[in-house]
């Protein structure tokens, strides 16, 4: 690489590739890094828009190309395509979060991924990487910091299903015995077991700040008076 590091690895480059390469009429992955590289590192045109972020990406935008990257700060390559209006793609095969016009939004930023849920919550694969960043999604395609920004997980989600629950990459194998519908199955428990715990949260704290007060005016703690003075701080 001339300007840039390159993508952080080859994981992250040939699922970019894969998913963004054919809007440039690119053949080779090379080509296509190299291109990535030249965008995002090279010399600035007077005309291509430019955006530091707090995390400290710098993002790119040429309008008159629509070529579109985020550069991290340490000089990886995250993420480099050309959007794709809607208007330009027959309505019955739009992907939600795929075309619609590009909003330069900053994705979630981590650069650690200990104590991250790495479950991607569109179908709920386990991913390698968290699902932000610009990390892409073996399992139903999903660009976390792309897709995301112009459509909700719902959306996503459907329009994975209504795919037919495809594995996505062309250059990740399924797993040996890979399960689509019993993996969305999961997920789904998973996140209705989320709701009941969010839902027990304010019950919790009521419950927290009676015992508390009920310390410090010097009455018992017993059960009875906790219950009600949750119930009022509820």
């Amino acid at each position: 690489m001339a300007f840039t590091n390159g993508f952080i690895s080859s994981l992250h480059l040939n699922r970019h590739y894969s998913k963004h390469a054919y809007k440039f009429g690119i053949v080779t992955i090379a080509e296509y890094e190299d291109r990535a590289d030249s965008f995002l590192g090279g010399a600035k045109p007077a005309h291509v828009l430019e955006c530091r972020r707090s995390a400290g990406d710098t993002a790119r935008f040429d309008p008159t190309t629509d070529e579109y990257g985020v550069l991290d700060r340490i000089g990886n390559i995250r993420t480099y395509f050309r959007p794709v209006p809607c208007s330009q793609v027959p309505v019955t095969i739009r992907i939600a979060g795929e075309c619609h016009p590009m909003q330069i939004t900053p994705s979630i930023s981590s650069s650690n991924a200990s104590g991250i849920d790495l479950t991607c919550p569109v179908c709920g694969y386990g991913m390698e990487y968290p699902p932000a960043d610009y990390n892409i999604c073996p399992s139903c395609g999903t660009e976390f910091g792309v897709n995301d920004v112009n459509a909700s997980i719902a959306e996503l989600r459907n329009g994975w299903i209504a795919r037919g629950l495809a594995w996505w990459s062309p250059v990740d194998p399924a797993p040996p015995g890979w399960n689509p519908s019993a993996q969305l199955l999961q997920l789904k428990a998973k996140e209705m077991e989320m709701k009941a715990i969010r839902s027990l949260k304010p019950l919790r704290y009521a419950v927290a700040t009676a015992f508390a007060r009920a310390s410090l005016d010097g009455r018992s703690a017993n059960q009875k008076t906790v219950l009600r003075l949750g119930r009022e701080a509820a």
